[in-house]
């Protein structure tokens, strides 16, 4: 039932997988998944026999200290069967929100630089010949680390947009307590949250934003799908002094960079959907979206049909993974 032609010509790192897995015995599998073996043997002849599958998953996977291994395993079935690279075959993570793809891939993971690419020496050259502006090629921190480091006192300043780290994370009162010792902290959003109304070492400032349908010249979301849709402005009543969510932080990268007018010469959302073709290969034809209904699906209808042409000697690694023991880690709200 494993697909022997697609892991010969398109994996690497089988053979590794297969010893680990010979290394784990029912009596573990059972006790660390809460599952009979005959649920797994039941799991496995359906998945075995299915011709094509998409595997659809959410962050109830994800949100784990190992949730990279759940991610790892995921795709170690999906290799096994050659479920990848052919029609009505793939794995699609749900995410929690409508900006979180787009966000991602374009920037808001600590360590990836927008289009995907990895932060590194190189891509860190890529990005400072392309702004005329040098830019830094360590990763930042992602959200459990920061708030690790703002309780640990190493944060002095936090800029948070349309996020509620209170109601998101695990332990309010440990994330309340970390956001207290940051001296100053920035809230942007639409609407007020109770992480707004937790007190800073000196202070808190809030900036109203508009929605996505009020910003002038529209704007774009991405699906889980890869599809980016244009979203148009929407006209009516605008609240007191709210600016677009794009406008706040390009105005203030403006006043606090000597160089900020050049860096940030935006004067609306096409403009930024230029630049975002400008130095995203994948995002290509996203400054061509000017109207309701007008989309693009980077990558095209699937990724991969012609082999993992990105990947190290243009194949998908296997990864072995061990369930971890029932009750040992906790969600850490990554």
């Amino acid at each position: 039932q494993l697909n022997r032609k697609f892991i010969d010509k398109h994996t690497a790192l089988f053979a590794e997988l297969r010893t680990a897995l010979d290394q784990q015995t029912w009596e573990m599998l059972e006790q660390r998944s809460g599952l009979s073996r005959a649920d797994m043997q039941r799991f496995a002849a359906l998945y075995g026999q299915a011709r094509t599958a998409v595997i659809v998953y959410s962050i109830g996977l994800t949100q784990y200290e190992f949730g990279v291994d759940n991610v790892k395993a995921v795709v170690n079935l999906a290799l096994a069967r050659g479920m990848l690279g052919r029609e009505k075959c793939g794995i699609m993570p749900i995410r929690g929100n409508s900006g979180v793809q787009g966000g991602a891939e374009c920037g808001v993971e600590p360590d990836k630089f927008p289009g995907g690419f990895a932060v590194n020496d190189d891509t860190a050259r890529r990005f400072s010949n392309l702004w005329h502006h040098p830019v830094p090629s360590n990763p930042g921190l992602k959200g459990p680390h920061m708030i690790e480091a703002a309780h640990n006192g190493e944060i002095k300043f936090l800029y948070s947009i349309g996020g509620n780290l209170l109601e998101i994370m695990p332990d309010p009162k440990y994330v309340a307590e970390a956001l207290g010792q940051v001296p100053v902290r920035v809230h942007q959003d639409i609407v007020l949250n109770t992480s707004m109304l937790t007190d800073a070492e000196d202070a808190v400032v809030i900036l109203p934003g508009q929605t996505r349908y009020e910003q002038r010249t529209g704007g774009t979301s991405t699906s889980t799908e890869r599809r980016i849709r244009f979203t148009p402005e929407i006209s009516g009543h605008k609240i007191g002094e709210t600016l677009p969510e794009w406008e706040i932080p390009t105005l203030i990268g403006r006043k606090s960079m000597p160089n900020g007018d050049k860096l940030f010469p935006f004067d609306n959302t096409q403009a930024i959907r230029e630049e975002m073709s400008r130095i995203m290969p994948i995002y290509q034809g996203i400054e061509k979206l000017t109207k309701e209904g007008d989309q693009l699906q980077w990558g095209g209808p699937q990724l991969y049909s012609d082999g993992f042409t990105t990947m190290p000697a243009n194949r998908a690694i296997f990864t072995p993974v061990e369930p971890p023991k029932c009750g040992s880690r906790q969600p850490n709200g990554e």
